[in-house]
């Protein structure tokens, strides 16, 4: 015999899915964030003088990219609590409002990724002007 579940049933896991989903959507929305921001904290460090990867293009590229790791790492332990904040903050959004702007919320994830690479745009274009 097949147990079929009722149509209410099937759309509160659906709910569940999502609401899941969105909640992971916003702790990896948080983890980003404060990564970015440790990236930006650790910029400086190229001021002080030539790092150990040389002087010259390469050095800067590899230079970016061993910070843009540091800042990963670092954001692993979530060590300024913004991940965490942001994490909270989201979830309290999610948790009040309905399915349909759940929904809407975790789309608007991409025009936020879009923005944060824009902003990143604007960062290397200061740095190739000094």
């Amino acid at each position: 015999m097949m147990n079929v579940l009722p149509a209410s049933t099937i759309s509160r896991i659906h709910d569940a899915q999502t609401a899941a989903a969105a909640r992971e959507t916003a702790a990896q929305v948080g983890a980003d964030f404060e990564s970015i921001f440790l990236h930006m904290m650790l910029e400086p460090l190229e001021e002080v003088g030539e790092s150990f990867f040389g002087g010259g293009t390469g050095g800067r590229i590899f230079g970016g990219l061993y910070r843009q790791q540091i800042a990963d790492a670092m954001a692993q332990s979530r060590p300024l609590g913004i991940a965490d904040l942001i994490e909270s903050t989201l979830s309290d959004a999610l948790d009040s409002r309905s399915l349909d702007e759940v929904q809407s919320a975790t789309a608007m994830t991409p025009s936020l990724q879009s923005t944060i690479d824009h902003a990143r745009g604007f960062e290397t274009y200061g740095r190739e002007q000094r």
